[in-house]
């Protein structure tokens, strides 16, 4: 049977209902956005209380996955470092005292484009150190600094390590270098995996080199001594009076910032890095002087200006979910 006029007149049109579809849809959004920000605010009102937002992570908006954070000593820069995607360059962002952002493309010694993790990177007066599978790339650090918006910098050397560094870290002249463990897919050597004094077992290390003048790229090739560290590590600093703070985290668990007191963490044995005997460290409940609780995805972490600098790798185009609730800036964390 034909339809009357008035009926037709009456009966939602396909656009019409599309459009009310969308409609419920943005609405469902933002009562979405609205759920999510209230509860991250209050699962985490601790560390917003103590944390205060400083400026934004630069190329977030460019597919940049943030892995970790340095401030240049001296010229005032914050540099960046991460990657993109699989097989695609990894660059280096700059932060400028301005404000404004730059971004670098780096090259291996041989010329090739450097394509790796990004997880750790920092500097001292003279170079730049970026990590990669094998260990390190030595950049000259005026290169990284004056370099141009879009320009291109080229490591001066490669330095192997025993092991896959995941983070790294300059503090009062020492290299701190680590590894990452977590089970099943991020596996470190059976002989970094050690029993604690508290009974748990610290699955990772640290090694730390002192500087050296005579050293290559200023920094001795054999470690002074040796972290055992917990899983799940993404960085490490020193905080004020010797304490040293490690950034905790993986996937959508919540992040820590453990804070230990080293003076009570020097055991009795010894651990062989480089091929020889050095200091052991044990990072446990029995020295951990304090458990921050940070929202997920927690990165690289850097002592400047009496505060704790966060890098957050949730907030990037490959993980929705960080812009939800604010985890594009970094964060600066009074101890």
């Amino acid at each position: 049977m034909q339809a009357t006029r008035a009926e037709r007149r009456r009966s939602p049109r396909p656009l019409r209902i599309v459009l009310i579809a969308l409609g419920a849809l943005a609405a469902l959004a933002v009562v979405a956005l609205i759920a999510v920000n209230a509860y991250v605010r209050i699962a985490y009102s601790q560390f917003y209380d103590d944390a205060e937002p400083v400026f934004p992570i630069p190329g977030l908006a460019e597919g940049f996955i943030p892995q970790d954070l340095d401030h240049v000593e001296g010229r005032d820069i914050w540099l960046f470092s991460g990657y993109v995607g699989e097989g695609e360059p990894s660059p280096i962002y700059k932060r400028m005292p301005d404000g404004s952002t730059q971004r670098i493309t780096v090259q291996l010694p041989d010329g090739s484009t450097y394509t790796g993790h990004g997880s750790g990177i920092t500097s001292d007066a003279a170079h730049l150190f970026l990590t990669q599978d094998e260990g390190l790339l030595v950049f000259d650090l005026a290169d990284v600094a004056d370099a141009p918006d879009g320009g291109t910098v080229r490591a001066a050397a490669e330095r192997s390590l025993e092991f896959s560094p995941a983070f790294l870290n300059i503090e009062d002249d020492v290299m701190y270098l680590g590894n990452f463990y977590r089970a099943g897919n991020y596996e470190t050597p059976a002989h970094h995996r050690l029993r604690t004094a508290d009974g748990s077992t610290n699955p990772a290390v640290v090694y730390g080199y002192l500087a050296s003048a005579e050293a290559p790229f200023g920094y001795e090739e054999q470690a002074a001594l040796v972290y055992s560290i917990p899983e799940r590590i993404q960085g490490i600093c020193e905080v004020p009076g010797g304490g040293i703070a490690l950034s905790q985290s993986y996937g959508l668990a919540s992040s820590h910032i453990l804070v230990y007191d080293p003076t009570k963490a020097l055991t009795d044995g010894s651990f062989t890095a480089d091929g020889r005997e050095v200091p052991l460290y044990m990072l446990d409940s029995t020295n951990l002087v304090s458990d921050i609780t940070a929202p997920p995805m927690t990165e690289g972490i850097e002592w400047h200006d009496d505060r704790v600098y966060i890098a957050e790798e949730s907030a990037t185009t490959k993980y929705l979910f960080g812009n939800l609730y604010g985890a594009g800036q970094v964060y600066a964390l009074a101890l």
